[in-house]
């Protein structure tokens, strides 16, 4: 039988869905223009790099055995995830993971609970059908919690879940560290009052969001973007740009459902005025390459190769990338590709909601970065918006000297999440907070 507060903790997360739109409403009413006055003050504030990481010990230092539970919710944060266990390995002996994750996080020899690989976004408040599921899976960490006593929770991105369980770790006693915040800058402003309450620490890996969190008195640190310590570990080929168009419709079967449709009728009709280039969907994961395979079944004749891995190679031959918006947008910055950011979204009300709710003047991670738009960005709902991007991506294509403009500029937004070692400052912030607040049973606040 599950516990009883967890029942009463899912069930209360499923009727503040219902009452949502209510809260929605009200945030729109009075809330977004003070929010937006937040933001951009921000976004406009001076920013640092983030401080020196520790560097790491000759030998992992000892100390008595830690346990550590490490959740996540998708490949791109069971990357990071994976990152932070080799690195807490090098730093500190004696300790024990724990995992709700998937196959890459069990390959560096952690304990698996539950497995959350392809259900990111899940969140504990996806309608009434889920709440026992939902109930199983909370019920299942407050077990762990109260069988093995570990002294911290990593919770990696995933919001929508890992907040709930944070709740409940600190209710328990457990200090829960975020890596990788919510965006409520954003929005969904009212989980701020949540992190301010239940998080012994939010990892920042964007300086803007320093200010900002830091502005309603929750302690956040700036580790920096985990990606630049991924940037290290390869040796970029050199660009030699060739006639080839990227679409990256995203890492959620949502994502690939909404944008791919639209990337290729693009490409049906940049290849009617562009018929020597090359049109590549890029996919990292297996299943999403798989559904776009489907979807282009279902489509009929498209000029589009799908590609499965990293598009490494594809990038350092690519003319132009068109972009579901994302973490992925830096790597392809990175890259020096010039790219255009789509936000598709389900339905014309969802449009009009997102412009009336957003706190932010920009939906790209880059563009926010620079606190100016230098990538084009279209948030669309139906067919209304493709010929805006048609034009956008004619114009990138036929006039080179506009696609180096942008790449010149994205370099200084670059400059402020390049520096490398967020995962060691990340490993190092975890491991003080772990040693300083170790969880016996008698220190449950149960």
């Amino acid at each position: 039988m599950p516990d009883l507060l967890v029942i009463r903790r899912v069930v209360a997360e499923a009727a503040g869905a219902l009452v949502s739109p209510l809260r929605l409403l009200l945030y729109g009413m009075f809330g977004r223009r003070a929010e937006t006055e937040r933001v951009a003050r921000a976004l406009a504030a001076p920013h640092g790099p983030p401080p020196p990481p520790r560097p790491r010990p000759a030998i992992p230092r000892e100390g008595r055995p830690l346990k550590l539970l490490i959740s996540t919710g998708e490949a791109s944060g069971e990357i990071h995830a994976c990152n932070l266990v080799r690195e807490l390995r090098a730093r500190r002996a004696n300790i024990e993971f724990y995992g709700f994750g998937g196959d890459m996080l069990g390959k560096e020899n952690v304990k698996i609970l539950l497995s959350l690989s392809g259900k990111a976004g899940m969140g504990l408040l996806h309608g009434l059908a889920a709440i026992p599921r939902h109930v199983g899976f909370a019920d299942d960490f407050v077990k762990f919690i109260d069988r093995e006593r570990p002294d911290a929770c990593v919770f990696i991105d995933n919001p929508g879940f890992h907040l709930v369980l944070a709740t409940l770790a600190r209710e328990r006693g457990v200090p829960a560290i975020q890596y990788v915040c919510p965006q409520t800058w954003a929005w969904a402003p009212w989980r701020r009052r949540r992190m301010r309450r239940d998080l012994a620490a939010a990892l920042a890996i964007a300086p803007f969001e320093i200010p900002y969190f830091q502005s309603y008195g929750i302690d956040v640190r700036y580790v920096g973007h985990p990606l630049a310590d991924e940037f290290l570990k390869y040796t970029d080929p050199p660009r030699a740009p060739e006639k080839l168009l990227l679409f990256f419709p995203g890492s959620r079967s949502a994502e690939v459902r909404r944008n791919f449709p639209a990337m290729l009728r693009l490409a049906v009709r940049l290849s009617a005025r562009l018929p020597e280039f090359r049109f590549v969907a890029s996919f990292r994961d297996a299943g999403r390459a798989a559904q776009a395979r489907e979807l282009l079944l279902q489509f009929g004749p498209a000029p589009v190769e799908i590609h499965e891995g990293d598009p490494g190679i594809l990038l350092s031959k690519a003319a132009l990338a068109v972009a579901k918006s994302g973490t992925g947008t830096l790597e392809i910055a990175h890259a020096r590709v010039p790219q255009i950011i789509i936000y598709r979204l389900g339905r014309k009300f969802d449009q009009w909601l997102s412009r009336a709710l957003l706190a932010v003047p920009h939906i790209s991670m880059l563009n926010l970065l620079s606190n100016a738009r230098i990538v084009p960005e279209f948030m669309v709902s139906d067919d209304a918006g493709e010929d805006d991007i048609y034009k956008t991506a004619l114009e990138f294509l036929e006039q080179p000297a506009r696609a180096r403009r942008q790449i010149v500029e994205l370099a200084h937004a670059l400059e402020r999440v390049e520096a490398p070692g967020a995962c060691a400052r990340a490993a190092e912030i975890t491991l003080q907070i772990a040693e300083r607040a170790r969880v016996a049973p008698s220190d449950s606040n149960r």
